[in-house]
């Protein structure tokens, strides 16, 4: 894109950067009868398969505390122009 001044038409290039909050919070799931694998259930084992299905309910929960943790700024991994520029 050229912007005009007095010494004439000048360049410029743009990058795309991409902006991360990153958060954590803390989730409890409480364990059933429906968590332990039924193949494995005299052992006592937890299905991780359900446990963390559960746990996705839980994070969108909108009286759920999310604590910041800190940011990240870094180059977009696909550089493309501006829209509106081509």
């Amino acid at each position: 894109m050229a912007i005009a001044d007095s010494d004439g038409p000048t360049y410029s290039v743009s990058f795309r950067s991409s902006a991360q909050t990153i958060e954590f919070a803390f989730v409890s799931v409480a364990v059933s009868a429906d968590l332990i694998n039924r193949a494995i259930r005299r052992t006592g084992r937890i299905d991780g398969a359900k446990m963390v299905s559960g746990r996705w309910r839980w994070d969108f929960a909108p009286d759920l505390r999310w604590q910041q943790r800190g940011s990240a700024v870094q180059s977009h991994p696909i550089q493309m122009p501006p829209p509106g520029l081509l």
